[in-house]
């Protein structure tokens, strides 16, 4: 366990260990890179996906139930405006299909924000409001036809009656008055005694009947009142005036009884008060319309309210829509910013670590040291085997450099070795030299003393030579 700590210790300060940590940071750097790219990317994938798959289909899809929760406002206020029953149909089917739509649209809106189930309560709640008081309209307007309808029939019956009276009671009040002032009772016959035709009944008969002439005009004038009249407060007020035209209209006319024109009037008195008391008369279909119209004209504001109650629901789910593609978009944008941040920042880190690295351990470090040891490595190669590289530490160039120093070691060891057999080889040679110079000069020394044997020898024999000649010469 020691040893293998030990290794570990030693393994830390080696080049390699420290180029390996070095490229390991790098390439941590640049997976940490690869990964803040990647969780941009991926955040900002799923920002789009949120605003392509779920913002912008509930945006469209807000704007489209408001859309047709307009149409069905504007086709409810149309239908008021239809004047046959053509009309009223092709109005209900672009009210069946606007809504046909609109429930569409709402249920996918439903289903994509599960999360307000009380606003899409309220929006179904208003919708079905809606489209009940479209019914009711339908049917207000249906009966309006049938009303109006009646109505007209009862004016078409009221202006035949009219004419009808009007030729009988004119014809005959006027023939009264010509009577009454002239004698004559038509045309060709004799003149009556002044006595009979200024009779008190004459004159009377004819009050009676410019009173019945008169309170025609007015029942028939009510009658074609009622049918314009607007403001329903002014209906019972014509009906008691009606009434007492007919009071006096049946008070005149019993005092006509057992004449013609009594036998003549009576049907066509029905009639009028028919068209004013009976079933369906003229009074009760105005009051009918006029209160189909007030309903109308409530549902009409119903429909306002409830199209301003939609509008507000639909700016709110439009803008919650929006707002959704607004954070989804900011976190897009969130995303970019903080994954070009990072990427900024460890680029930034990268650069400074490799200019560090580059220039405090590979220039200030390695590269210096590894000078040092090349200039070492040159001075012992030019033989300077004095020079000596201080170069301290545990990674590879120190190994190089005590490897080199104990190649220095050696080579000096080697120079000595190399010097001690040179000077032995040249004490050899020396020695051969003076061994040779011995013999040569042993030679030479016999050779001397063979010369002063024989210098010795001629001085001798010079001498004896001279000892002999000069007695010669004597």
């Amino acid at each position: 366990m020691m040893a293998a700590l030990t290794k570990f210790l030693e393994l830390r300060y080696r080049i390699s260990s420290q180029l390996y940590l070095a490229l390991g940071g790098a390439v941590c750097l640049t997976f940490a890179a690869a990964l803040v790219g990647w969780f941009s990317f991926d955040r900002v994938g799923d920002a789009q996906n949120r605003v392509n798959e779920r913002s912008v289909p509930e945006l469209a899809t807000a704007f489209d139930v408001a859309q047709f929760s307009s149409a069905l406002v504007a086709d409810a206020a149309a239908l008021p405006s239809s004047t046959n029953e053509d009309e009223v149909a092709l109005v209900s089917e672009r009210i069946a299909e606007d809504y046909q739509a609109f429930d569409e649209q709402l249920a996918i809106l439903e289903k994509s924000s599960t999360d307000d189930l009380e606003r899409f309560i309220r929006i179904r709640s208003y919708s079905d409001t809606l489209l009940v008081n479209i019914t009711d309209m339908k049917e207000g307007i249906s009966e309006r036809f049938y009303l109006e309808a009646q109505a007209n029939a009862r004016q078409g019956e009221l202006t035949d009656l009219r004419f009808q009276l009007d030729h009988i009671l004119t014809p005959a009040r006027d023939d009264q008055l010509f009577y009454t002032v002239t004698g004559y009772r038509g045309l060709g016959e004799p003149p009556a005694a002044a006595v009979a035709y200024r009779a008190e009944d004459e004159l009377t008969r004819l009050h009676y009947l410019s009173e019945l002439h008169s309170n025609v005009n007015i029942a028939t004038q009510i009658l074609a009142s009622a049918g314009t009249v607007s403001d329903p407060s002014l209906i019972e007020p014509l009906r008691e005036r009606f009434e007492s035209s007919v009071f006096h209209i049946n008070r005149n006319l019993s005092r006509l009884a057992g004449t013609e024109i009594h036998s003549e009037l009576t049907p066509l008195f029905s009639s009028l008060l028919e068209l004013g008391q009976g079933s369906g008369n003229s009074f009760d279909l105005r009051a009918r319309q006029l209160e189909l119209a007030d309903t109308q004209v409530e549902l009409l504001g119903n429909n306002h309210d409830i199209a301003v109650l939609l509008l507000g629901e639909m700016e709110f789910l439009v803008q919650t829509a929006r707002n959704s593609a607004d954070v989804a978009t900011a976190a897009a944008d969130q995303a970019i910013f903080t994954g070009r941040t990072l990427l900024l920042a460890i680029t930034g880190f990268s650069v400074v670590g490799a200019i560090l690295i580059a220039w405090l351990f590979v220039g200030r470090v390695l590269l210096h040291r590894i000078e040092m040891l090349s200039q070492w490595m040159r001075q012992m190669a030019g033989g300077d085997l004095e020079a000596r590289a201080e170069i301290r530490g545990r990674d590879e160039v120190a190994e190089m450099a005590a490897a080199l120093e104990v190649f220095r070691q050696h080579a000096i060891e080697i120079q000595r070795l190399n010097l001690v057999e040179q000077l032995a080889e040249e004490l050899q040679g020396k020695n051969g030299e003076l061994e040779q110079a011995l013999t040569d000069l042993n030679t030479a020394q016999g050779q001397i003393v063979m010369r002063e044997k024989l210098a010795a020898l001629g001085e001798l024999t010079a001498g004896v030579a001279h000892e002999i000649r000069n007695p010669l010469n004597f």
